[in-house]
This record gives C-alpha cells, sequence and structure tokens, in this order.
C-alpha cells in the first residue's frame, strides 16, 4: 500500500485511476463513456431521422407515382426502397461516429460540416422527385449528392479507413439511383400513349 494512499481524495493523484478515467468516469469496453453515450445515439438517428421527414415531405401517392412511371426492366419495386435506405442510414451514422470519436476540432469540423451538407442533399431529392415531380431537377440534385458523397468519403478517408469504406455501399447506390432517376426523365418526358380505342 502507498504511503498515505487511505487518505487521499484524488485517486488520479495517487495513481489509483488514470486522469482520463478521472475526468470522464469509467468506461466501457467499446470506449463509450457515460458522458459519450448521446454522440452514439445522435450519429445513428440523425440520418433515419432525415430519411423520415423526406418521406413526409414527399406527401401521400409515392408508390402510386412510381408505378406510373415507364421504368426499365432492371427497375426495382417501390417497397425495395424504404428498407435499403434505412440499412444505408445506419452505415452512415455509425461512420459518423467513428470520425467524430477523433475528437480532434481542426479536422472533425469541416468533414462533418459536409457530411451534414449531404444529408441535407439527400433528403431533398425524394420530396423534388415524388412531390414536385421534377425528374430533371431531381437528376441534377442526386448528381450533386453524388459528389458531395463522395467527398466525405475522401474526407473520412483521412480520419479513418474503415469510417469511409462504411459509406461505400450509399456511394454504390446512390449511383444506382441516379442511373434510374435518368431513365426515369427519359422515358417519361412525353405523355404515356393512350391506348387505343376502336371506332364504333
Amino acid at each position: 500500500m502507498r504511503h498515505g494512499a487511505t487518505n487521499c481524495t484524488h485517486p488520479e493523484c495517487c495513481g489509483d485511476l488514470p486522469p482520463a478515467a478521472a475526468r470522464n468516469g469509467p468506461e466501457r469496453a467499446d470506449g463509450v463513456t457515460p458522458a459519450h453515450w448521446p454522440e452514439p445515439a445522435v450519429c445513428l438517428l440523425l440520418p433515419q431521422a432525415v430519411g423520415a421527414v423526406s418521406a413526409l415531405a414527399a406527401g401521400r401517392g409515392v408508390p402510386e407515382y412510381y408505378r406510373s412511371l415507364r421504368k426499365p426492366s432492371w427497375a426495382p419495386p417501390a417497397r425495395v426502397f424504404g428498407p435499403a435506405w434505412s440499412s444505408l442510414y445506419a452505415l452512415t451514422g455509425v461512420s459518423s461516429w467513428i470520425v467524430l470519436r477523433t475528437r480532434t476540432r481542426r479536422t472533425v469540423t469541416p468533414t462533418l460540416g459536409l457530411y451534414t451538407a449531404q444529408l441535407a442533399l439527400n433528403g431533398l431529392w425524394t420530396p423534388l422527385f415524388f412531390r414536385a415531380r421534377r425528374p430533371h431537377l431531381a437528376f441534377v440534385e442526386i448528381v450533386v449528392l453524388w459528389v458531395s458523397i463522395a467527398l466525405t468519403m475522401q474526407r473520412f478517408a483521412r480520419i479513418s479507413r474503415p469510417a469511409a469504406l462504411l459509406l461505400l455501399p450509399y456511394l454504390a447506390w446512390t449511383t444506382f439511383a441516379a442511373v434510374l432517376n435518368f431513365e426515369l426523365w427519359r422515358r417519361n418526358r412525353e405523355p404515356a400513349p393512350r391506348p387505343y380505342e376502336a371506332r364504333p
């Protein structure tokens, strides 16, 4: 036993606790302290919230409008998009949390600013395509979104390679969505021909 250890009221001074543990409290095996537990929750919930607000802003009738469009044979059914985006939002949330854990304000702040900007662009696409029904503008917007995701991946890679790799499915799906957007615009620029009606 150290001399005077029983009378010490500051364990970090005596070496019983490291300074970081003394400041932040007990740390779990995953590295998340109780003081920081809201951060992973916010990182995971923020993309999901953006997706939910975007879906609400798109209004009703989204599946019906999608079914009414002339589509290529490889276009997925409407029911695929919800689960696909929810999964991608989860990956982006984990990715942003990994970056946030670096705690380097000089690098994290502008990087997460770019990440937040691409989330806003993501949320804008759905109401632009389905509510405003402007597929040509939606295509321009999703191209800008694609560029912002690529730039975000580049910035994330400077901080954490795993964080950048977690965004790869997001970029791939956005690439597919952009191609589909273009095809829907191209195929539906002219009104659908009316069915032939035989004269009496």
